[in-house]
């Protein structure tokens, strides 16, 4: 990613400037992953601060939509939500003891307040989850993740979990099931099973057409 301001080398000035990664999580399993990606970020980009925002949607309306006074829920809901941003504040902390962490609780429009958020504390990327629903879901929820993307005023990371094999569209196939086990076996040093190989030209630059997977793969090799 070729971001202007972006500089992901340890600065080596005495005061590096602020780098503001704003960290958008929900009580789904997702979120670990969204954290663990905000660390490594973190840990790589000099004067990284943190910010953790978790938003509760629609809770004001509710009163009027059941007739009930809402006080209890909402107060157990954000406890809730307290203890959340807690628990993945301390897990920041423990990994990088000497980076501010600051968490906001926030209530409203879920995409509305986070890309808000981040105009605010002018964020430099935001990260955020995304959850594997099924067409009618996304037609009928949308998608937060998505829509931060577009409106956010700084780069998004979308974080969802690796999953090589999946068949995400008619268009793109899985992954031979081969080429990933000589990928993971050689750490990459083979990038392709014996028969997406065949076309291999080898030599220490060198061009790789395994069929149906490119028109061409380039390797420099020390």
């Amino acid at each position: 990613m070729n971001v202007a301001g972006w500089n992901p080398m340890t600065n080596t000035t005495s005061t590096p400037p602020r780098f503001v990664i704003l960290t958008a999580i929900d009580a789904s399993a997702s979120s670990e992953r969204v954290v663990s990606a905000a660390i490594g970020f973190a840990r790589v980009i000099a004067g990284a601060e943190m910010h953790i925002v978790h938003v509760m949607q629609g809770l004001s309306q509710a009163p009027s939509l059941v007739g009930l006074s809402a006080t209890p829920p909402l107060v157990e809901l954000r406890d809730a939500a307290r203890s959340l941003l807690d628990r993945s504040g301390r897990s920041v902390t423990a990994e990088s003891p000497q980076m501010r962490v600051v968490t906001h609780l926030s209530e409203g429009i879920a995409w509305k307040r986070i890309v808000q958020l981040a105009a605010n504390i002018q964020a430099d990327l935001v990260l955020v989850g995304t959850h594997d629903y099924g067409a009618v879901e996304r037609f009928v929820l949308g998608s937060v993740a998505s829509t931060v993307a577009r409106k956010a005023p700084c780069p998004v990371l979308v974080v969802r979990a690796k999953d090589v094999h999946k068949d995400t569209t008619q268009e793109i196939e899985p992954a031979c099931v081969q080429c990933v086990r000589m990928q993971r076996e050689t750490r990459g040093a083979t990038l392709w099973c014996e028969r997406h190989a065949e076309h291999h030209l080898h030599a220490r630059l060198h061009y790789e057409y395994p069929e149906s997977f490119a028109v061409g793969s380039t390797m420099l090799q020390p």
